[in-house]
């Protein structure tokens, strides 16, 4: 039986806990799926079936390079289950848009991994890209993934250039916050041009496959938003959804081929929840 993996970046919770306890209960025989967590610490709150299924927890920080390495080594895990073929990334506050069944279809039958991307001109190049952190591997690509971190010529050459690239831009981070010098005003300004979870991934697989336009990338990796995010209009931060957005949204997400969504109130992730 091919699985699903689910992989739960977090900070210590699951911010809609039942709902997702109410999910995992529609895998009736419990043969069609396995969980991986990084939570960045471990209390009272953190649910008995994350603690189960934790990895290695590494100094993570909002914006920091180990965020890719602690969903790398989450990858690390669950690719050891050969049954795993998909591997689904999440953060505490996301939501499964569909139920147990209809999302296992969904995702099992994408072959390709699943990867929003963009062009934005990150570090002043028109060739850069970012991408969401949220995303769906397949067995091959998550191989690939993690041998960013392997310690060889190519991954090793990759990282040292893209931390070049923040300390060459001049990025600060400052209270979950990124800044960059402005030479002509001699002050520093909020900076939103993507962190490395956002920004090594894809790079990476450039730097493996080719530009985005490339067959071989083709051939990897679908251009597919996984998770569906209501952004402000200046796109600096994603709103939490409330009750009268989720009426105005509400088909827009529905209809945008999204599984899994993020950033809602309590009693908005109730009503919409597993009922797309």
């Amino acid at each position: 039986m091919n699985k699903i993996a689910f992989l739960f970046l977090l900070y210590d919770k699951i911010q809609h806990q039942k709902l997702w306890e109410d999910f995992f209960s529609g895998d009736i025989n419990n043969d069609k799926h396995t969980i991986y967590s990084h939570p960045k610490i471990v209390n009272e709150k953190t649910p008995s079936w994350i603690k189960k299924n934790k990895v290695r927890t590494i100094k993570t920080g909002w914006c920091s390079e180990n965020l890719v390495k602690a969903l790398c080594n989450m990858l690390k895990k669950a690719l050891k289950d050969k049954t795993n073929t998909h591997f689904v990334f999440l953060s505490g506050t996301c939501i499964p848009l569909y139920d147990f069944n209809n999302t296992y279809k969904k995702v099992t039958r994408v072959k390709k991994a699943r990867l929003n991307y963009f062009k934005s001109a990150v570090f002043g190049n028109k060739e850069d890209y970012i991408s969401s952190q949220w995303l769906i591997l397949n067995r091959k690509v998550a191989k690939d993934l993690i041998s960013l971190f392997e310690p060889n010529k190519r991954s090793k050459k990759f990282l040292r250039t893209q931390r070049k690239r923040y300390k060459d831009h001049g990025v600060k981070i400052i209270e979950n916050k990124s800044y960059v010098f402005d030479d002509y005003k001699g002050e520093e300004y909020e900076w939103y041009g993507g962190c490395p979870d956002e920004i090594f991934p894809i790079e990476w697989f450039i730097k493996l496959y080719g530009k985005p336009s490339s067959q071989n990338f083709k051939k990897n990796i679908k251009s597919q938003v996984t998770t569906w995010i209501l952004w402000d209009p200046t796109f600096t931060h994603p709103y939490i959804i409330n009750k009268t957005q989720l009426k105005e949204w509400r088909k827009e997400m529905c209809t945008s081929n999204s599984i899994f969504a993020r950033k809602f109130t309590k009693g908005t992730a109730k009503l919409i929840g597993m009922k797309c």
